[in-house]
């Protein structure tokens, strides 16, 4: 058995590596510290998760923040779209 948990380790690394692979790219493209990048991404996440809970619906979120970056929400889905299709 004392073999199974440096497996189980050894899987765990492999997944977490797997996980950050993509966010690594998209870090090294936009000039960035990966730290940076996830913790911003984690304060967004959270942001949208404190929006949902007050009520607002996914449109209402998506306009929200196409406004904040002085873009049309069509733009926002575009750009999303295409960082999920390049590093995801």
């Amino acid at each position: 058995m004392s073999g199974l948990p440096r497996r189980l380790s050894a899987l765990e690394a492999i997944a977490e590596a797997a996980r950050l692979r993509p966010y690594q790219r998209l870090a090294a493209e936009l000039g960035c510290p990966l730290e940076e990048l996830l913790a911003e991404t984690d304060r967004e996440q959270a942001r949208i998760a404190r929006l949902r809970a007050q009520g607002l619906s996914v449109q209402q979120i998506l306009e929200r923040q196409a406004a904040e970056h002085g873009i049309t929400v069509a733009q926002l889905e575009r750009e999303c779209e295409d960082i999920e299709r390049r590093y995801f």
